[in-house]
């Protein structure tokens, strides 16, 4: 159990200090990159969360620096006017939260077509976007504020949400 607690801390710190470096980055296609990838620690977060079974103290002292570490974040995204956490009550539904990213990508596909850069048919809609936001700077901090939610969206569902759960569960009891 500690070990997946380590790997998972290991992952989580590398993708926190991704997702500070994208506030500055002028490279952003790093980042795409991260997300696309199967192998990445952003994408490896859901598999060791899956891989920690028991509600015990370290996944709770985990947790809480996990949040802690996000609630600085949620300030930084609130200077770009974007939102971390999934406010409640909302007057969207946390789909169409969680949905804000692809709204901007169409958005930037769009633009893109009225300048007449018809956009690389790619199976991922995040390089297109990316393709467009390099080739019209105008478009930059959109496609940064995109990153910024994709990361946002792929740390809740796959690393926030499944730990809440986890930790709702009643509580290993040690047998000593």
């Amino acid at each position: 159990m500690k070990g997946e607690l380590e790997k998972l801390a290991y992952a989580y710190n590398e993708v926190n200090i991704e997702l500070n470096d994208i506030f500055t980055s002028n490279n952003l296609m790093y980042y795409t990159a991260q997300i696309a990838g199967l192998d990445s620690n952003l994408n490896s977060l859901k598999v060791l969360v899956n891989n920690i079974t028991e509600n015990e103290k370290n996944t709770k002292l985990l947790f809480s620096k996990i949040t802690k570490d996000l609630s600085e974040i949620m300030l930084k995204f609130a200077s770009k006017g974007l939102t971390f956490f999934f406010p409640r009550p909302s007057t969207i539904s946390e789909e169409e939260f969680l949905n804000q990213p692809f709204i901007m990508i169409e958005n930037i596909l769009k633009f893109g077509i009225v300048k007449g850069k018809i956009p690389i048919p790619n199976q991922n809609p995040i390089f297109e976007a990316f393709g467009i936001s390099y080739a019209f700077p105008e478009k930059l901090e959109e496609f940064r504020n995109i990153i910024l939610l994709v990361y946002r969206n792929l740390i809740l569902t796959n690393l926030l949400y499944p730990l809440n759960e986890l930790l709702s569960k009643p509580p290993k009891i040690n047998k000593n």
